[in-house]
């Protein structure tokens, strides 16, 4: 699974180059690469989307995080609690991607593994950079 750290640590140094940075990190299997929100919520990537962009993208990429207010973590407590962010396209957390990889978790860049999981819409797996797990 080293190739997973080297294929992620590339992927960060090209879109550095190009001046953008991942919104979203998308998990796509277990020894799978992460990959960035353009290449998923664009459509180029999952083939459930059939090449179109995801209708609850924002120029073809995530949607900036949101603060959860209180009467959406009542009505959708599985998002997170009030004060939480999330992205809007979040139907579910999972704690942090360490907790939910278990042992697999090792081959992961050591930065995406205290950020929150969550899953999106699209049924998509996904972590926000800056949006860390703090709670149990």
């Amino acid at each position: 699974m080293g190739g997973i750290a080297l294929e992620a640590e590339l992927l960060g140094e090209c879109m550095a180059r190009s001046g953008d940075r991942p919104r979203a990190l998308f998990y796509t299997g277990s020894g799978e690469p992460l990959l960035p929100d353009h290449l998923v919520c664009s459509g180029i990537i999952p083939s459930s989307l059939n090449g179109h962009p995801c209708p609850h993208s924002v120029g073809s990429r995530i949607p900036d995080p949101v603060v959860i207010d209180q009467e959406r973590s009542l009505h959708t407590p599985e998002v997170g609690e009030a004060g939480d962010r999330a992205p809007p396209c979040a139907v579910r957390h999972y704690g942090s991607l360490a907790d939910w990889l278990g042992p697999q978790a090792s081959g992961f860049p050591g930065e995406v593994l205290n950020l929150r999981l969550f899953e999106c819409r699209q049924r998509f797996l996904l972590v926000i950079p800056g949006v860390r797990n703090e709670k149990g």
